[in-house]
């Protein structure tokens, strides 16, 4: 057991001096903001609200609000919702957004 962890310590500070960064990657729903289970037109309105900055979101919505993971909550994830929720009602839906 102390083996394993010295190893696993060892590793982790050998990334961490080689600039390696470490990530734990969890499953994103994008563009389901108010965490209904649901990508929709409500979404949208709150994705408005926040550019608006009308709504302050926490950072759960904020990261689920960069719908096109490009850094920035913009028109930008709102054009990529509408495809999400236009593309899923058609069956379209290619982008696992």
């Amino acid at each position: 057991m102390k083996k394993t962890l010295s190893v696993i310590l060892i590793a982790l500070l050998l990334a961490i001096a080689a600039g390696g960064m470490l990530a734990v990657q969890a499953a994103c729903n994008c563009g389901d903001i108010d965490g209904d289970g649901k990508i929709n037109v409500d979404d949208i309105l709150i994705i408005r609200e926040i550019i608006f900055g009308l709504l302050k979101p926490n950072p759960e919505a904020m990261w689920a609000s960069d719908v096109n993971e490009d850094g920035v909550v913009d028109i930008y994830d709102i054009l990529a919702m509408r495809d999400i929720i236009f593309g899923a009602a058609k069956g379209d839906l290619k982008k696992p957004w």
